[in-house]
């Protein structure tokens, strides 16, 4: 067969070498005439020791060329820099870490949450931000990112690879604008796999061979000179490979002033969540032109009043902006609350008293959670609602971002509300109540330039709700996410001051406050809503209907050519909406039943 794809002079550089998908791409990409990087530091837990090696010799002996190196991901420059001292070019970057190991969130230490953040996220960071001058400077790469199914839609006792593959999904999304003028593209697969495991849930496995048989061809045509896809995310695995894109509710508008109250949305919720009419964006609302038809409408039914009497209440970065917003939206209701802010959280501290209603100040770092919980159970004896808010922006363009800045960022937002929710969590799964409401924004669920670690945070906080969604709901704890939409002080960085007055942050509160009530319809839990002006709608992935191979043995990416407009069709059947991991996996079971019944 005439080999279409193929790799010959260009360098290609595979991390997680040791598991067999990894293997199986170094293999692959040297018969296509690659010069193959097989990184291999025998420490993650997927990886097979002296595999590596075993790939290169192999390679060699057939008239390839492959050198093994030994780095671990998290020293992305050296892996990088043994492909320029072999053979003198960097060309295709594949970021192939996995982390096979299931916990359950009230059972994970900051050991295993930190394994996650190296092995996934901070290594995927570490080496594409040493491969990228090499990439600008010949205006040419291709870079792949490894999510999971737990990452797009959640999945319960995988809390930390689902918050590190999700960011994985930001990260890709964001870079994929900033490289496109020097033709740098970049894409996201979740390889899907599942089998059973004692837990009753699912769990992937990166050491089947079938997997590679599915994912190699996709990932080849990703991979390729010819390919136009940048930015783009599929499911693949079991023969079958499908597009994601993201769908938006149209939502409800409501007059945005004094009637814009929680029981206000709660009458027109199903509004809310109303897909008939649902859009397909790569950016945000445009707010100013929701507040300008906010203000022609009449005002509101104010509703069934919410109230939150004798509850507890925190508050991460509750000193100004949203933060103070949400503070005196819930005292007003009845909550006792824990104002957060490392500045200055005296100054709401004193407005909620002055009306009669009850709050203590913290000024601890969210990453100290604990610090945090600790005083709503010193000083009220309980913790009900958790709202993480805080947040820093260090914007900068990937090619000059520096370690210190994406770990800041990363540190506050996405360490910050893993600390802050972990510390939290044993109180409400004892209670068997909570809410917990963290937040995302549009930059990581769209991707944003200059903004490559505060999308990977942000998306990265979405993977983890959904999958706490799926590990509390049992217990009546549950997460939702919301990206605001609201001038505050870190968003006039990005809006003029007339914009950054005119969003303000008492538009999105109205959500918040119901979302933290016991009063939401179900589903009430995972969920993903943009809000802000006087409009709320949700966000959800849409899948094409896709293409699935009977036989995935032979299958070359020749033929994936072939069908990619299959693979990337929104327009005909099989569309779905998958917003849970039994949804997302739907095809690979289907696939598995199949075969077991052969």
């Amino acid at each position: 067969m005439n080999q279409r794809f193929r790799f010959d002079n260009q360098t290609v550089v595979v991390t997680a070498a040791g598991n067999e998908l990894g293997q199986a791409y170094a293999r692959f990409f040297a018969s296509r005439g690659a010069n193959v990087i097989v990184s291999d530091s025998y420490k993650e837990a997927s990886e097979i020791p002296g595999a590596a090696d075993q790939v290169v010799q192999d390679i060699q002996r057939t008239g390839g060329r492959a050198v093994v190196n030994h780095d671990v991901v998290t020293d992305g420059e050296k892996i990088v820099q043994s492909a320029i001292d072999a053979f003198g070019r960097i060309d295709v970057l594949i970021n192939n870490a996995s982390l096979p190991r299931d916990i359950e969130f009230e059972h994970i230490h900051d050991v295993d949450w930190d394994q996650a953040n190296a092995t996934l996220l901070k290594g995927a960071f570490k080496c594409t931000r040493a491969a990228w001058p090499y990439f600008r400077k010949q205006k040419y790469g291709r870079v792949i990112f490894s999510t999971s199914t737990a990452g797009l839609y959640g999945s319960p006792g995988q809390s930390h690879s689902a918050a590190m593959g999700s960011a994985l999904v930001g990260f890709g999304q964001t870079l994929a604008g900033e490289g496109a003028k020097y033709n740098i593209l970049s894409n996201i697969i979740d390889p899907l796999i599942a089998a059973p495991t004692t837990g009753g849930h699912l769990s992937w496995n990166t050491q089947s061979a079938e997997i590679a048989q599915s994912v190699i061809p996709l990932v080849a045509v990703l991979a390729h000179s010819t390919t136009s896809e940048n930015g783009s995310v599929f499911d693949v695995g079991g023969g079958y490979m499908a597009k994601l894109r993201w769908e938006r509710s149209s939502g409800l508008l409501l007059q945005a002033g004094d009637t814009l109250t929680p029981g206000a949305l709660l009458n027109k919720w199903d509004k809310i969540a109303d897909f008939t009419q649902a859009e397909y964006p790569t950016g945000p609302v445009d707010m100013i032109k929701k507040l300008e038809d906010a203000s022609k409408l009449k005002s509101n039914d104010p509703g069934e009043a919410i109230r939150f009497d004798g509850k507890v209440a925190v508050v991460t970065g509750g000193g100004a902006g949203l933060g103070r917003a949400y503070c005196l939206g819930l005292a007003r209701l009845g909550a006792f609350v824990v104002v957060n802010d490392v500045r200055e959280p005296d100054t709401v501290v004193n407005e909620i008293r002055a009306i009669g209603s009850k709050a203590v100040p913290n000024r601890t770092s969210v990453e100290d959670g604990a610090a945090i919980i600790e005083t709503a159970l010193s000083a009220f004896g309980r913790v009900d609602i958790v709202i993480n808010n805080a947040g820093i922006l260090r914007d900068k363009a990937f090619a000059n971002m520096t370690e210190q800045q994406w770990d800041h960022v990363l540190n506050v937002h996405l360490q910050g509300t893993y600390k802050v929710t972990h510390a939290a969590w044993p109180h409400m799964l004892k209670q068997k109540y909570g809410r917990i409401i963290n937040t995302t924004s549009t930059s990581g669920i769209y991707g944003n330039f200059g903004q490559t670690n505060y999308a990977s945070a942000k998306a990265g906080i979405l993977g983890l709700s959904r999958a706490l969604a799926r590990e509390g709901r049992k217990y009546n704890v549950h997460v939702n996410t919301i990206a605001p939409n609201a001038g505050t002080q870190m968003s006039r960085s990005i809006f003029t001051e007339e914009v950054a007055q005119a969003l303000k942050t008492d538009y999105v509160v109205p959500l918040v406050l119901l979302l933290c009530s016991d009063k939401t319809p179900s589903p009430s839990t995972g969920l993903l809503f943009e809000v802000g002006s006087g409009w709320q709608g949700r966000t959800r992935w849409q899948r094409a209907g896709g293409q699935k191979w009977s036989k995935t043995h032979g299958l070359d990416p020749e033929q994936v050519a072939e069908r990619w407009s299959k693979i990337t069709d929104f327009q005909g059947q099989g569309l779905e909406s998958p917003e849970d991991i039994e949804t997302g996996l739907k095809p690979i079971l289907a696939d598995a039943e199949r075969k077991n019944k052969l």
